[in-house]
Formats: structure tokens, C-alpha cells, sequence
């Protein structure tokens, strides 16, 4: 996925100017502190992050500035370039973006969908660092559709892992909420995607299974992992529709439930390189 036409990136340079003007649309909220939020100005959309980074995009995504807060460690600002900056312009240059850790196999893509703490970095660190799958994005990916599939790509070059999936993976300890990890190899070209799985935790199952989802149950589970910035514009939401029903027509769904153990890594790896022999057509699957 290439850059957006024009996109300033600046940082250091002092502490972020507080604009009065934006009308915020969204916020996420953590321990009583706002972590993320999205606004509108009457020429731009606003994506603030108020303690690492801003972005400011034209309502097209054709022009951006992405400004970061000082001291803020540099591969913080990477991932949020690389990823939720990358996804939040794709949306607005009428692109679908997804909240999805993925890798890619013989050009074949499977993407992990799930809810925060599902394991979607685990395991596709897993496929990448263990198993010999490129990288193709770490937390979020593009999705387009194509003349009979649909192509993903992303900018991310690392993987972001717990403390226990750090040594269990790299065999590194660390204190820190999650750390960086340089994937070797990524993947640069997009890549048709094979199949879509939701990852999940359980422990009234003995080993990873995996389960094949209706039509109905993608499109629910794919829904809540879009990526949005246009929030207010119903020509971004149509069309959004539009994509999301072609990509649960042509990818396959499916669950993956695993025990929360590292030890089932290898077991639940298998299961999803065998997704990416599969075909794009989910006829079955509905």
C-alpha cells in the first residue's frame, strides 16, 4: 500500500497546539483518561491519540500531517504510522480498513480478527517467527477488492508482543506492556486473502478447533473490526457496506478456539496455514 499523496510528519518540535474548533465525534476512554478520539474541523478530520500523536487529513485523505508529541518513543510512532494513521487515510480515500493481524504463505493471506486480547499478534508472530510466513500487518490491514478476490497490504514492519508471548516467541523477558519485534521476512506486495478467522479464548476446549462460520456470522465479526474516520459521512457508510457484503461473499470465515496457553501455538499454527490452500469463493461457508 502506497503512501497517501501528502503526508507531513513532524515531532519534537514542542508541545501539540490544542485547537478549540474541532467538533469530536468519538472517544475511547481508559482509566478515566480519553487514549483516542476522532473529530471534524470545518476542512479537515482530526485523529488524536493526546498523549503520543495527531493526525490531520483533508476530508478526501489526499493531504495529512501527522504530528508527534515529544519524547515519545520512536517505534511507538512507527506502529501508529504504519498502522491506525495508514488505515484511518485508507477509510478516507474510500478504502476498507481493518483492525486484523495477518500473515501470508505462498502469497496466500489469512488475516485474525478478535476482540483486544484475543492473541491476533501471538499468533500471526507465531506463523511468522516459527512457522516462515511474511508479515503482512501486525494490528491493521487494507483490505481491496480485486477482479475476482480481494488484496490486502499493510505498511507494518514489526511485531507487538505481551511480556509472556515475548519469551515464549524470542525468549526475551521484558516488564514493558508490549515490545517491538522486527519481522523478517515482510510482506511488500499485496496478496489475495484466503480466509478470515476470529480468535477467541475458551477453556472448555482441549485443543485449538476450528469452525467454520456462516455468511451472517463474518459480516457480524468483520463489522466490529473496521476501521473508521469518516464517522458522520453516509456516503462512507454505504459504501463501507458495499465492500464489507462482497468480502463476505468471496472470503471464507472462520473460528479459531484455542485453550489460553502458549503451548497450543504450534497446534493452532497448523490449522491456520491449512486455511491459506483454501479458495476465496465462501459458498460453502454460508
Amino acid at each position: 500500500m502506497g503512501p497517501p499523496a501528502a503526508l507531513a510528519c513532524c515531532g519534537g518540535r514542542g508541545v501539540m497546539t490544542v485547537r478549540s474548533d474541532v467538533r469530536w465525534l468519538l472517544e475511547r476512554v481508559e482509566n478515566g483518561r480519553i487514549v483516542f478520539r476522532i473529530g471534524a474541523t470545518s476542512g479537515n478530520r482530526i485523529a488524536e491519540w493526546p498523549t503520543l500523536a495527531r493526525l490531520s487529513a483533508s476530508h478526501d485523505g489526499r493531504v495529512a500531517s501527522f504530528e508527534a508529541m515529544p519524547g515519545v518513543d520512536p517505534d511507538v510512532i512507527t506502529k501508529l504510522r504504519n498502522g491506525a494513521v495508514a488505515g484511518l487515510l485508507a477509510h478516507l480515500r474510500g478504502q476498507m480498513a481493518l483492525h486484523a493481524a495477518c500473515f501470508a504463505l505462498e502469497r496466500r493471506a489469512v488475516a485474525c480478527l478478535g476482540l483486544s486480547g484475543a492473541g491476533k499478534s501471538t499468533a500471526v508472530a507465531d506463523a511468522c517467527l516459527r512457522g516462515g510466513a511474511a508479515l503482512v500487518s501486525d494490528d491493521v490491514l487494507v483490505v481491496e477488492p480485486g477482479a475476482s478476490e480481494f488484496l490486502v497490504s499493510s505498511r507494518e514492519e514489526s511485531h507487538w508482543l505481551t511480556p509472556p508471548s515475548l519469551n515464549a516467541l524470542v525468549g526475551c523477558m521484558s516488564d514493558a506492556g508490549k515490545t517491538c519485534v522486527d519481522a523478517r521476512p515482510t510482506c511488500a506486495e499485496k496478496v489475495p486473502l484466503a480466509a478470515l478467522v476470529w480468535l477467541e479464548f475458551s477453556e472448555s476446549v482441549p485443543v485449538p478447533e476450528l469452525r467454520p462460520l456462516r455468511r451472517s456470522e463474518v459480516f457480524q465479526r468483520v463489522l466490529t473490526a473496521v476501521v473508521r474516520f469518516a464517522l458522520d459521512d453516509q456516503d462512507a457508510i454505504a459504501r463501507e457496506f458495499d465492500v464489507l457484503s462482497r468480502l463476505c461473499d468471496r472470503v471464507p470465515g472462520f473460528t479459531l478456539t484455542r485453550p489460553h496457553d502458549l503451548e497450543f501455538l504450534g497446534r493452532a499454527r497448523r490449522l491456520l496455514f491449512d486455511l491459506t490452500a483454501i479458495g476465496v469463493t465462501a459458498e460453502g461457508s454460508h
